[in-house]
């Protein structure tokens, strides 16, 4: 049997997981998987009689090979699982559109409407500028796809408005064995509150059998647990800015899904390497150029850091860079640097003012305080006149006597904090969601 008829005979892996497309290798016709970090990464269980000894198997092989093996959203029994997070679904039938009926009268109150099939040029422009909107980069893995592509498996809805302009998109899948994905859900901006509800109802009532909505990321996490917990924990508090778990977990309880827990299982022992594997193949097997281009989107556009939180790890990330150049400037000579004794732990006590400000200023933003925009313009001040006592002491002393290159490092070092921090106030405070 292909890998196809047999997700016909025993269902899809997961239903929140669509048919493997190029990339992807097979084991036996039972088991999809990618190769990545010494670890073959297969997702959910696989697809036979005994899909326990198809694991033992699979793991046998992926050990004869200098591998290890590891499942994404199924877990062998008598192997480590880690939760990773939640799949949404609904059974058949068990779509309620009153739940959300007000969103829904809003949405035809201000003219939305649903067609399916629509016309390739409607849809380029949205999806053109939805990817321009992300703060990450596409992703590989189980996030890898193509908005535009179809195939006979592929259906489509569009909203429009009344202006005939395109709203939004819906793109659903057929799992086989009467389940079915729903892909992507891209809205425009702005769109009428329910178009996002709207392009949902429409779809639900056309989709036979069981609908997934697909996996949330760090949703319904453990509250105790080992670090390999207590950092995704951190994650999904820290970064929520810049992937929105915690709006996309709320957006789907909102339409009464139901919610199963998704496991990222390995051998005794094995358990870290499989994360890793998880991470690299998210970001195409290269997780340092990933985090290059990310940072390059939201430093050339801050607009991307959509939410406070995001703002917020900034500025707690300059506070917290500022410790050890303020022990640096405690311990250091301070007449060789400075040329006067008492200079160096003036200085010290100046950053000491300034991390605590900055940390003070990532709480506030954090809670959405109205304060953290004047701290926001006092801190930008206090950075300016650091920037230029900084190179005033740069170009009248230090760079005069600088003979090594720990000296010009040093400068380097001194004279370039002060001007990022400048930056990244001044794009807080012209372009961040602060209160007015």
């Amino acid at each position: 049997m292909t890998l196809s008829e047999r997700i016909d005979a025993f269902g899809p892996p997961t239903p929140a997981f669509a048919l493997p497309s190029s990339g992807w290798r097979t084991f036996q016709d039972c088991l999809a998987y990618v190769d990545y970090a010494g670890c073959w990464l297969a997702i959910g269980q696989p697809l036979g009689p005994d899909p326990q000894a198809m694991a033992s198997e699979f793991a046998r092989q992926a050990r004869e090979r200098g591998r290890r093996a590891a499942f994404f959203g199924w877990s062998p029994s008598g192997w480590q699982a880690l939760p990773v997070g939640q799949e949404a679904w609904f059974e058949a039938g068990q779509w309620r559109p009153e739940r959300v009926g007000e969103f829904l009268r809003r949405a035809r109150r201000k003219g939305v409407s649903v067609r399916e099939d629509p016309p390739e040029a409607d849809l380029e422009p949205l999806v053109r500028a939805w990817r321009h909107r992300q703060g990450m980069p596409p992703m590989g893995f189980l996030a890898a796809g193509r908005p535009l592509e179809m195939g006979p498996a592929r259906r489509r809805w569009a909203a429009y408005s009344s202006a005939g302009a395109c709203l939004g998109l819906l793109v659903a899948v057929d799992l086989g064995g009467g389940n079915h994905l729903v892909d992507f859900l891209i809205l425009g901006r702005p769109v009428p509150q329910g178009t996002a509800e709207l392009l949902l109802d429409t779809a639900m009532k056309s989709l036979p059998g069981r609908v997934s909505l697909g996996f949330t990321a760090l949703a319904g996490l453990p509250a105790r647990g080992g670090p390999l917990l207590a950092l995704m924990r951190a994650a999904s508090n820290h970064l929520n800015w810049l992937y929105g778990f915690k709006g996309i977990y709320n957006f789907r309880a909102r339409l009464g899904c139901r919610f199963r827990p998704i496991v990222l299982a390995a051998e005794p022992g094995q358990l870290t390497r499989a994360l890793w594997a998880s991470l690299v193949a998210f970001s195409h097997g290269r997780p340092d150029r990933f985090a290059l281009v990310t940072a390059g989107r939201l430093l050339s556009q801050p607009a991307r850091v959509r939410e406070p939180e995001g703002w917020a790890l900034g500025a707690e990330l300059l506070a917290a860079a500022l410790i050890p150049w303020t022990a640096v400037l405690a311990l250091c000579d301070s007449e060789r640097w400075f040329g006067v004794a008492w200079l160096a732990r003036a200085w010290a006590s100046f950053d000491v003012l300034i991390l605590t400000l900055f940390w003070l200023l990532g709480q506030g933003l954090r809670r959405r305080r109205r304060q953290a925009r004047t701290l926001g313009f006092l801190l930008l001040g206090a950075v300016l006149a650091d920037c230029w006592m900084t190179f005033a002491q740069a170009l009248l002393y230090n760079i005069p006597r600088a003979s090594s290159g720990w000296d010009w490092l040093g400068l380097l070092i001194g004279c370039s904090g002060p001007p990022l921090a400048a930056l990244f106030l001044s794009a807080l405070l012209l372009r961040a969601p602060l209160r007015r």
